[in-house]
C-alpha cells in the first residue's frame, strides 16, 4: 500500500459484464478490505484479450448498486478500456489493487492469452498495480460462487498486505466443487 493512513483502494473489472454474478460476488467478498470501485463492460466481452476500442466513442455510466459502499460504473468497451478509463477518469487515486472476475470457466493454458479478464489483469500489471484474476471452473450463469469466497478473501488480503513483485500478476482458478477427503 502506498499510504497506510487511508483505506486501500480496490478497482474491480471483468469480461462478463457489469451484470455478471461473479463480479458482484467478488465486490461483496472484498468490500470490507478497502474502498471498492467496479468498472466493468456494459456488455460481455469474453475472448477480447487486451483489445482496445478505437473505432467508436466510449461512454461511462454510474450504475446504482445494492452492495453497501461499492460504486459501480459501466463502460461501453472492453475490459482493458475499463481499466484505462478507471485509472484515468474514475478512481480518485492509483488503486492499491486491481481484481478481475470472477470469471465463468477456466483461464488456464491458451485461454489466458484470449481472456478479457486476464487482459484487464495484465493491463493493471503494466501500470505497476498489483493485480489478480479470479476464475471459477464452472460455465453456468447459476454457478455457486460461494466456493470462491475463502480463496478470494485470503489471496486479496495477502496481496494487499505484501504486494506482488514488479511485473508479476496472479491468475487464480478455483474448483467448482469441493472434493470430499
Amino acid at each position: 500500500m502506498e499510504n497506510t493512513s487511508i483505506r486501500p483502494l480496490i478497482l474491480i473489472s471483468n469480461d462478463d459484464s457489469i451484470d455478471a454474478p461473479g463480479i458482484h460476488h467478488l465486490a461483496r467478498t472484498v468490500r470490507s478490505m478497502g474502498d471498492v470501485i467496479v468498472v466493468a463492460p456494459a456488455h460481455p466481452h469474453s475472448g477480447q484479450s487486451a483489445a482496445l476500442t478505437v473505432g467508436s466513442p466510449l461512454r461511462i455510466s454510474e450504475k446504482p448498486c445494492d452492495i453497501d459502499g461499492v460504486r459501480m460504473f459501466t463502460v461501453t468497451g472492453t475490459p482493458v478500456d475499463c481499466i484505462k478509463l478507471g485509472l484515468h477518469a474514475i478512481v480518485p487515486r492509483k488503486p492499491d489493487l486491481v481484481l478481475a472476475g470472477i470469471n465463468h470457466g477456466s483461464n488456464s493454458g491458451v485461454n489466458v492469452t484470449y481472456s478479457g479478464t486476464m487482459g484487464a489483469v495484465l493491463e493493471a500489471c503494466l501500470e505497476g498495480i498489483p493485480a489478480v484474476g479470479f476464475s471459477l471452473l464452472h460455465h453456468s450463469i447459476k454457478a455457486d460462487f460461494t466456493l470462491s469466497t475463502a480463496f478470494v478473501a485470503d489471496i486479496t488480503a495477502k496481496v494487499l498486505l505484501g504486494g506482488l513483485p514488479k511485473g508479476i500478476c496472479l491468475n487464480v482458478n478455483i474448483p467448482a466443487k469441493v472434493i470430499p477427503e
